[in-house]
């Protein structure tokens, strides 16, 4: 009886009886061969569903940004809520966006980079002192840097870039001096 051509490592009855530089392999259970135009077939479907799922759920995160422009976001009018940010809608866009990139090598490539890492590592310290900041620029220009006053789009992103450039600072300060001295403690690590 002849082996199984498609089966690595089948053995015939007569065959198991020789000896083998690696006995221990005898009873290892082999898996059938997949060659590499299998995979890469499989890998090309993979991609392309991904993209299948990610591209329609960032447009249409898209267009519900663009639709939503008027009237002024400060309305609330866009969800049923009355919360801003075209919540829940955006959010959850969004987010299953997000986890299909995960599953995508070449779509989750572009948004796992070292600015991405880097920003993940900070993210805590982006979270805590981000609000801090801007309440207190809010404060110190007597509440015209706050939502919905700065009508100027130059002037908004200008200032929004400077507070973003100075969150990042602070943030990774934070990281640098307090929170990784902390999570490097022993009492952090004490078990």
């Amino acid at each position: 009886m002849a082996a199984d051509p498609t089966v690595v490592g089948s053995r015939s009855d007569s065959d198991r009886e020789t000896t083998t530089a690696l006995p221990e392999l005898e009873t290892v259970a082999w898996r059938p061969r997949v060659d590499a135009a299998r995979l890469d077939r499989q890998d090309a479907l993979w991609t392309l569903t991904t993209v299948a799922h990610v591209v329609p759920f960032l447009a249409a995160a898209a267009v519900l940004v663009w639709v939503n422009r008027e009237p002024p976001e400060p309305l609330f009018h866009t969800n049923f809520q009355g919360q801003p940010y075209l919540f829940p809608w955006f959010a959850g866009l969004v987010g299953v966006a997000l986890v299909g990139l995960a599953h995508s090598e070449v779509l989750g490539g572009l948004v796992d980079n070292p600015v991405a890492r880097y920003t993940a590592r900070i993210s805590f310290g982006i979270y805590i002192w981000h609000y801090l900041l801007l309440e207190g620029f809010a404060h110190i220009t007597g509440g015209w840097y706050s939502y919905g006053r700065i009508a100027n789009a130059s002037t908004h992103f200008t200032i929004s870039m400077v507070m973003l450039a100075l969150t990042y600072a602070i943030a990774a300060a934070s990281w640098r001096w307090i929170e990784r001295p902390a999570l490097e403690s022993r009492w952090a690590n004490r078990r």
